[in-house]
């Protein structure tokens, strides 16, 4: 899939551990050099975070 595409973004959860497939997804992406675009954590609770 990575052919046809410009880039491609991974989206976490904060609410979730990340399971051995996940590490491996992440591997492959960062395999893919200047496709990886990045990443973003998804459902972090504001009073959770160091203001």
């Amino acid at each position: 899939m990575s052919a046809f595409v410009d880039g491609v973004l991974t989206v976490v959860s904060a609410k979730s551990s990340l399971s051995q497939t996940d590490y491996e997804s992440i591997d492959f992406l960062e395999s893919l050099k200047e496709k990886n675009l990045g990443a973003v954590l998804n459902d972090v609770e504001m009073k959770e975070m160091d203001a």
